[in-house]
Formats: structure tokens, C-alpha cells, sequence
């Protein structure tokens, strides 16, 4: 089958796992089951016998062959007018079920043709995708949104129906329903080429498409794929029946056999082919807990929960509570239902397996810092943390700002602390996220690009998987992640800068083409060791608040440069301690000390604008309302 390439981030996630022309797919993903009536009572339905009308008919006497009679033709209107004609056979179908007792759907879902258009506006929670064509919802017309979307539809207006622009941009579709929904598993999207259809399946293993069809020739597989997006479960369509929402709004999620409240999402992949991992912030008798779910290959389940028992007993490290494989509609759950249709000698992907893990304690991201005092003593933490790993041969390999994280727990650093300005204590600092760790016994075996590429030493990103990453690559990144936040944030409390995109977008340290890769590694390598190049290509970026952890950030490039490759956690720990120490527990602090550099709430946004603009500086804050 033939693999459709990709141009983008993407591509590198779906590299040889797009299988196209897959036969049976329709009856494989929607049999009759899974339908509210078998497919040639829906069909005889269309043709008028039992419905209000005949949507499917014979053409002519002189050619008996029947067709969709009301399918549209007409390119300008195509896709509001096919979105009608998709309703008006549910339409129709949902009246001989309620005749017939066939179980329908709670809501009744609907088409909707009226994103496609440049006039139009986007559909609320677009990030990479463009205009879907058609979107499947089944709640309120105020309520549409990618977070409510079931479904899409892709239309083709040329003869090459097997179009790598149009595939890519039903990828680009799946990667924002992910994003948007945290209980989604799959995607299910129909591609309409003029009377030719087909099914494109969407999982984190990758991209399984049917053969196109003519809905004249085929009408059953058009019945099928229609009436299974219309009226399947929601589980069948791709959703995972473990979180449910009570009637009071109230989202739950169930870990084996008990049940949490989800307070918040605290973080979401735009993953299609991956982890794709969600983290949620739960509870449970009033006790606070982190949910964290993630597709993996079968053949490395559970590694993350095997090294939170080796480390369960190291301060800072997440403490594991309950691990299982996610059950839905009682089968556990993975991609290898879906992708069983495949023969071995297919282009089939691995296989990934659900899973849920329970952590405690809670813990913040890191950009949930209430001074800088606290901040470094979070760094402190975590790299006292990942020194305990080491002591235990395992090695992080994914230190990011995603993965260093705040506890509400105080530190344990400072016996009898000061309040800080809130007047609370010192928290802790966390480390999550131990899936990409190595044993250090078996480092030289495999390193490639393991962890977050931005944060990524020197050395792994101008060797590679040539070679062994060490303790002191994961110490560099400790640096970059301190030296990020600096440029990131333009203040405590998650406290975003206005301009961080184009600040962070021009600097090389922080350039995200993987195939720049050595480039990337060289240039962080002259920052860390050549003289003067801290001070001209990194302090400049950083935002006011941070103007006193530039000597901290010298000091450490100052360590890394003398000893490279012996970076050791007494060098990089002495300089946090001594910056911690002189730095106050109590911060006064505004956004208006660095107007341009701040995102302002929403209702203070008019009044703190005409405040700066009347400053005795001068400085007019042009981007407050740009919020990121």
C-alpha cells in the first residue's frame, strides 16, 4: 500500500505509517453492530419505502442504475449543500429507527458546511489545522468548536484522489481534535471526490485510509460510513468512555476501580503518531492527585511505572498510586483493534497500548513560580532528584520546563523559611515524566533524540546517537530550561511575555528544525564556551524581572566552559545555592515595571494600557492586547 509523504513536523511522526486503499475497512470499523439497524434496512429506508422521502433512486428507464438523486454538483456551494444532503439522510434514517426501535445517539448529530470559507469564521481552537471542509457536531450551534467537533470531512475538487495536500490536511484536523479534546483515541474523517468516497481512520499509530467508493455503484458502504459517524457510540467514533460528565458539569475520570474528579487539564500533546500524552489534575476524597495518560508501544509499557517503584523512595520524584491499561467497552484498550484489518506485510506501524497512571503529589508547572528565590530553589530540588536517579543507574534524558515541576509541599531546603511575598512558604521542586530515562548500565546502546529537542545538550545535538549521552548533558539542560524561562515569562505566577514568540523565535539556541540539529548543537556549544557570547546572543533576551539571575546564568556558563563534559552537580548546585540565598523572599513587582514585556488580565487591559501610555518614560505598550 502506498505511503503518502508529509511536509512538516508531522511528517517525522507519521514517517511510514500511512496505509492507504485498505479493503473492508468500512465493515471493519463500522459493522452492522455497531449500527442502530442493519445497513439494508437504512438503505431500503433512502429509497422512500419506509422514509418521507427517496433520497436513493433509479435515474431513468433507460438506465436503471439508481443514485443519489439530491447528491450536490454545483463546486461553489458544495460543501453547505453536501452537509444538508449528509442530514437530510440521517434525517430520514432516524425515522425508521424510532420505528423500527433501533438505539439512536442521546443528541442528535449534525453536519455543518460553514467553516470552509476564507469569509467564515475559524473554527474556536484551530492551532495547525486549516478550514476543515465539514464538521460533525451533536451539540449547540453557540457550543461548535474543535473541543465539540465528532468528526470532519475533506472534499477534493481534482482527479487525483489520492492527494498527499488532502490527506495532510485531515492529519492536521486529527493533530487540533486531540489537542482540543483530552478524551479523544481516534479520529474517524470521510473524504468526498466529487462521487467517490473514502474513510480515513486516524490513531496514534498512524493513518489507515479505505479505497475510494462510488456511492452510486457501492450505495451500502455509503449507507455504512454515514450512518456509523451519525449514529454509533461515541466510543465507536473514538472516544474514551472513561471520562464521563455529570449532569451538574462535574468531568470524571475512572482509574481502575475508583473514580476521580478532574479539576483541570494540566497539559495536552498535539501528537497524531506518539504518546500523545494528557495529564490531568485530579481528586479524590478531597486528596489532591496527577492523572497522566499515554499511548505507548506494547513492547514499553509500563517502563515509567518500573522506574517510579526503583525511585519511590527519592525526594522529589513522583510517587506512583495506581497504573492500569484503560478499559473501553470492557476490552483494553490499544490500536490493535482497529489495525487487526492490516496483514503483517503491510506498512503497519507499532502497536501502542493505553495507559493511566496515578501520581502524587499534585505538582504546578514550574512557570507557576512566586519569586525567583523560589524558582531556583524549585532547580535545586529537581536537581538534587536527578542526582538520587543517577545514584540508582538511571539517567532523566527529558529535562524540559514541561518536566521540572512545583509541589505545593514546602521545601525541606530552608528548616524555618520567611514567608514570600504572598506570604506563603517555599515550595518544592518536582521531577515527572521518567518515560524517556535509560539505565546507565545500557547507555551506550541507544541515545538518537531522546528527550525535548529545544533543551537538548551540545553534545547529543552534534553527535547524536553517536554518542553516550552522560549525567552532564542533562545538567546543560537543567541550564537551558533556567535560561528559556528567562526569556519566556515576564514574571512570576505564569506571567507570559507579549513578544516571547518573536524573543524565543529568533534566538538559534532555541530553533526547533530537527535537521539543523548540528548547527543548533554548535552554536549552543560557542554560547557556553566562547567568551563574550552569553553576554551578546542570550542576556539581552531575558526579561527585566530576570535582571538579576543574568550573574547567576554567567556563573554557571563560567562552570560548564572550565569542566564541559565534567559538569558536575556540585558545580551547578554551589552557584543555585549562593544565588537562592542572596536573593529576597519578598519581590515587588508589577507589570507595569516592564509593560511591553507582560500579558495583562483582560478586565485590567484598557486601564494599564493608558497608564503606561502615560508614563514619564515614554514607552507605549502597543502588544497588550495581543495575548498569547
Amino acid at each position: 500500500m502506498p505511503v503518502t509523504p508529509l511536509h512538516d513536523r508531522l511528517a517525522q511522526e507519521l514517517n511510514e505509517a500511512i496505509n492507504l486503499d485498505v479493503p473492508t475497512l468500512v465493515e471493519h470499523i463500522f459493522p452492522d453492530e455497531c449500527l442502530p439497524l442493519p445497513v439494508d434496512v437504512l438503505l431500503e429506508a433512502l429509497t422512500g419505502i419506509h422514509g418521507s422521502h427517496s433520497l436513493f433512486q433509479q435515474r431513468a428507464l433507460r438506465k436503471p442504475d439508481c443514485s443519489w438523486a439530491t447528491f450536490p454538483k454545483n463546486p461553489e456551494s458544495f460543501a453547505t449543500e453536501l452537509a444538508a444532503f449528509l442530514n437530510g439522510m440521517s434525517h430520514t434514517m432516524r425515522d425508521v429507527c424510532r420505528l423500527s426501535g433501533g438505539s439512536l445517539p442521546k443528541k442528535a448529530r449534525r453536519w455543518s458546511g460553514e467553516y470552509t470559507t476564507a469569509s467564515s469564521l475559524p473554527l474556536p481552537g484551530a492551532h495547525l489545522a486549516p478550514r476543515p471542509t465539514l464538521v460533525l457536531f451533536d451539540g449547540k450551534t453557540e457550543e461548535e468548536g474543535w473541543h465539540t467537533a465528532l468528526g470532519v470531512g475533506e472534499i477534493i475538487f481534482a482527479d487525483d484522489y489520492d492527494s498527499s495536500s488532502s490527506l495532510h490536511r485531515l492529519i492536521h484536523y486529527a493533530s487540533d481534535s486531540f489537542f482540543n479534546q483530552d478524551d479523544r483515541r481516534f479520529q474517524i474523517s470521510l473524504t468526498f471526490a466529487a462521487r467517490q468516497v473514502r474513510l480515513v481512520l486516524i490513531d496514534h499509530s498512524g493513518v489507515v485510509a479505505s479505497q475510494f467508493f462510488d456511492i452510486d455503484r457501492e450505495p451500502e458502504l455509503f449507507v455504512r460510513s454515514v450512518a456509523g459517524l451519525m449514529f454509533s457510540s461515541r466510543s465507536t467514533i473514538g472516544f474514551d468512555t472513561s471520562i464521563t460528565t455529570l449532569k451538574n458539569g462535574q468531568r470524571q475520570i475512572r482509574v481502575a476501580h475508583d473514580v476521580y474528579d478532574i479539576v483541570a487539564c494540566l497539559a495536552i500533546s498535539h501528537d497524531v503518531r506518539g504518546k500523545a500524552t494528557v495529564c490531568w489534575h485530579a481528586r479524590r476524597n478531597g486528596e489532591d492527585f496527577v492523572i497522566k495518560d499515554s499511548w505507548n508501544e506494547k513492547n514499553q509499557s509500563h517502563i515509567e511505572a518500573g522506574i517510579l517503584e526503583v525511585a519511590k523512595d527519592i525526594p522529589g520524584i513522583a510517587k506512583l498510586v495506581t497504573l492500569e491499561t484503560v478499559v473501553v467497552d470492557r476490552m483494553k484498550d490499544s490500536t490493535a483493534h482497529l489495525r487487526s484489518i492490516l496483514n503483517d506485510s503491510d506498512n503497519s506501524p507499532a502497536l501502542r497500548l493505553h495507559e493511566r497512571m496515578v501520581m502524587t503529589p499534585f505538582a504546578r508547572k514550574i512557570a507557576f513560580f512566586r519569586s525567583k528565590k523560589e524558582l531556583i530553589s524549585v532547580f535545586i530540588d529537581a536537581i538534587e532528584a536527578h542526582r538520587s536517579l543517577v545514584d540508582k543507574n538511571i539517567l532523566h534524558c527529558d529535562i524540559s520546563s514541561n518536566n521540572i515541576m512545583i509541589s505545593d509541599s514546602t521545601s525541606s531546603s530552608y528548616p524555618t523559611v520567611a514567608p514570600t511575598s504572598v506570604g506563603q512558604l517555599l515550595r518544592r521542586g518536582i521531577l515527572i515524566d521518567v518515560d524517556s530515562a535509560l539505565e546507565l548500565n545500557n547507555i551506550g546502546y541507544w541515545v538518537g533524540f531522546v528527550g525535548t529537542f529545544v533543551f537538548m545538550s551540545s553534545a547529543v545535538l552534534i553527535h547524536g546517537s553517536s554518542t553516550r549521552q552522560k549525567p552532564s548533558d542533562d545538567l546543560e539542560s537543567f541550564l537551558w530550561v533556567l535560561i528559556y524561562l528567562c526569556v519566556r515569562y515576564a514574571g512570576p505566577n505564569n506571567t507570559a511575555r507579549v513578544d516571547y514568540v518573536a524573543t524565543v523565535g529568533s534566538m538559534p539556541a532555541f530553533n526547533q528544525d530537527q535537521s539543523q540539529a548540528n548547527v543548533i548543537g554548535r552554536h549552543k556549544r560557542h554560547v557556553l564556551s566562547a567568551k563574550g557570547a552569553l553576554e551578546r546572543d542570550i542576556l539581552p533576551n531575558f526579561s527585566l524581572y530576570f535582571e538579576d539571575l543574568k550573574p547567576c546564568i554567567a556563573d554557571l556558563r563560567d562552570a560548564f566552559a572550565k569542566n564541559k563534559s565534567k559538569f558536575t552537580y556540585d558545580l551547578m548546585l554551589d552557584v543555585l545555592r549562593r544565588t537562592r540565598d542572596v536573593l529576597p523572599f519578598t519581590e515587588e513587582w508589577s507589570p507595569l515595571h516592564d509593560a511591553v514585556g507582560y500579558v495583562l488580565p483582560a478586565a485590567t487591559q484598557k486601564r494599564r494600557r493608558d497608564e503606561v501610555e502615560s508614563d514619564e518614560s515614554g514607552r507605549e505598550n502597543a502588544k497588550l492586547n495581543k495575548f498569547i
